[in-house]
């Protein structure tokens, strides 16, 4: 066994290695996906509709557009200044515990990819329209929103559902298995230490198939007969 490589492969980075986070390609492709498609379908909005006009999709679905100059659902209308700080200061935030954390999964690095991704799309519009353009509407749904509004809250929910069911799969460490400490043993007996993401195990050899055998001789254990 070639002790430069850990015995199983890691889903997710190194812990607290920012730059590993925020440079690993599934991460920046969701955010820049998420910025693009957010700009470009406002883009349109704006060029195929006048302020304040619908058009019917599909279903309950209709294109309606309109400014909103407060955050996400309408909140904090008049505000722009303001939100456009703490907004970026938010998202710095969050940006920061998160590159800090042990959760940095594919599935967390796409969530976290469509949060940032949607918050720069609203702060683009906000810092050169001082406004967001809004144009989803659903009926029956009292909220007109965007692309971008939509990226954050699927980010969000999807964090929450795997933190949610990743929970009861992290067991507490317990005495090892027969054949998970064979495998440690052989391990050890090539090298006595071995690195696994970011850190090291030094391992202590013992003899864990030794145990009492009945004695088949027929001796006493004082060697009489």
């Amino acid at each position: 066994m070639n002790s430069d490589h850990s015995p199983m492969e890691s889903p997710s980075l190194p812990k607290g290695n920012a730059l590993n986070v925020f440079t690993n390609g599934l991460f920046l492709g969701f955010v820049f996906a998420s910025i693009l498609a957010d700009q470009l379908t406002k883009f349109l909005i704006r060029d195929s509709l006048y302020l304040g006009e619908s058009a019917p999709v599909i279903g309950p679905l209709t294109l309606h557009y309109v400014t909103n100059t407060g955050a996400l659902f309408g909140l904090f209308q008049g505000q722009t200044s303001i939100l456009l700080v703490l907004s970026t200061i938010g998202v710095c935030v969050l940006l920061f515990f998160y590159a800090k954390s042990g959760e940095h999964t594919s599935g967390n690095m796409a969530c976290m990819g469509l949060i940032l991704g949607g918050a720069i799309g609203n702060q683009i519009d906000r810092l050169f329209l001082n406004h967001v353009t809004d144009f989803i509407a659903i009926q029956g749904y009292p909220w007109i929103f965007n692309v971008a509004d939509a990226a954050v809250v699927v980010g969000v929910t999807g964090i929450a559902t795997l933190t949610v069911f990743a929970t009861p799969l992290r067991r507490p460490a317990g005495p090892l298995s027969h054949n998970t400490a064979i495998t440690a043993r052989l391990w050890a007996q090539s090298n006595e230490t071995c690195c696994y993401g970011d850190e090291t195990w030094a391992f202590h050899i013992v003899d864990i198939t030794s145990h009492s055998e009945p004695d088949n001789t027929g001796q006493q254990p004082d060697g009489s007969a």
